[in-house]
């Protein structure tokens, strides 16, 4: 896991400079991408996608950070030469580039784990063709959703910065031009990566997959304009929520919660207590419960179900007019020889009753796409384990 860099309170870090989470430098410190592959490309996000389905599917305590190029390294190399490419390492411990940086230093998980993720990666990359077609989808959609995960992002860092400037000088001007800038930057990078999943990975890509892409460019241009309007409201020094919409209090009722009165604005996502919006609160704080009026006189337990007339014994399940043993777990409608495990419906056809055999059974997203790549790999990666210790033994 990358280490951060400190900042104070108004984001700010010990050379003076705004801290845009959550992709500051580790203590490696930062390298120019001058000369390198620099275009929009979609194994960024794809690797981290199949990080988290290592998470998901085989260890819940593997971590994972994403940090911006630093160079210096082995990728490097690759990127020198326009081939897409990234860097999974372990950064920092006391023991690395020293004398002690030894195997036996190294975690057998981590390696187990970062070892599934490239190959996970690697896999459903070589599979998504003309003829797998809906691996590529599956990849295009995390490209999109990966954007829209960043402008939210960038949507705080555009807040954060608001309160950088505010805090050290006041240059409102120069964060929002440099919010800007990254703001398109983004947009761009991920246009490109949209189009470099079928520029590398199909040959005849079919015009549903054109369709989906083009919407997911039209929805990550539009989000752009948002994220582009709500910096412009943002960075200045008194900013205006001018998107507000008022919410008048309510009175809870049996049948459903109420609320306080509060302003909700639809740029920062925020809530306010007050139309000014300096007053800021969160969701839970605008709900108001139900509470019952207890009745004067009323010494009933609110939980206590119990008719007061009723003398069985609560811990008797008996029906009082059931004359069943006890013991006789036999249904009485049920004509059935106990003793015939045949299935009441089974008379020997195998066959699907509703004809339904030659229909395909629909794909599920747990069995489909990097999901079944990764969980084939795991299970490889534990039978391999378990030959190793035999062979130890």
């Amino acid at each position: 896991m990358a280490g951060r860099g400190k900042y104070d309170d108004t984001f700010k870090d010990t050379s003076g400079e705004f801290v845009r989470l959550p992709d500051s430098h580790t203590l490696w410190g930062a390298g120019s991408i001058s000369g390198l592959f620099a275009d929009g490309y979609f194994l960024n996000d794809l690797y981290m996608y199949a990080t988290q389905s290592v998470i998901k599917y085989h260890d819940n305590t593997f971590r994972v950070d994403v940090c911006p190029y630093e160079g210096g390294s082995d990728h490097s190399r690759f990127l020198a030469q326009g081939i897409p490419a990234l860097l999974t390492w372990h950064f920092t411990d006391y023991t690395y580039h020293t004398s002690v940086d030894t195997l036996n230093m190294s975690s057998a998980d981590e390696m187990e784990n970062v070892g599934i993720t490239s190959l996970a990666t690697a896999l459903i990359m070589a599979n998504a063709t003309d003829d797998n077609e809906e691996l590529a989808v599956e990849m295009l959609t995390e490209v999109r959703n990966a954007a829209f995960e960043r402008f939210e992002k960038e949507q705080q860092n555009t807040l954060n910065h608001q309160i950088y400037a505010k805090g050290n000088g006041g240059d409102y001007k120069a964060a929002l031009a440099n919010e800007k800038e990254v703001l398109n930057a983004w947009e761009a990078w991920y246009q490109e990566a949209l189009l470099s999943v079928e520029k590398d990975l199909l040959d005849n890509p079919s015009a549903e997959y054109k369709a989906l892409r083009a919407q997911y460019q039209l929805e990550i241009e539009l989000r752009l304009d948002q994220a582009l309007a709500f910096a412009e409201e943002m960075i200045a020094e008194n900013p205006q929520h001018t998107e507000l919409t008022h919410v008048p209090a309510a009175e809870a009722t049996e049948d459903a919660d109420g609320n306080i009165e509060y302003w909700y604005c639809a740029h920062c996502g925020k809530y306010y207590a007050d139309k000014d919006c300096t007053k800021e609160i969160t969701l839970a704080d605008t709900v108001v419960k139900y509470v019952a009026e207890e009745k004067p006189g009323d010494t009933t337990d609110p939980g206590d179900t119990t008719d007061p007339g009723d003398t069985t014994d609560p811990g008797d399940t008996t029906d009082p007019g059931d004359t069943t043993d006890p013991g006789d777990t036999t249904d009485p409608g049920d004509t059935t020889d106990p003793g015939d495990v045949q299935k009441p419906s089974d008379t020997g056809n195998t066959e699907d009753p509703a004809g339904t055999d030659d229909e395909e059974t629909p794909k599920t997203s747990d069995t489909t796409g990097i999901a079944v790549f990764l969980i084939m790999l795991a299970a490889s990666a534990a039978a391999g384990g378990i030959v190793w210790k035999k062979r130890k033994q």
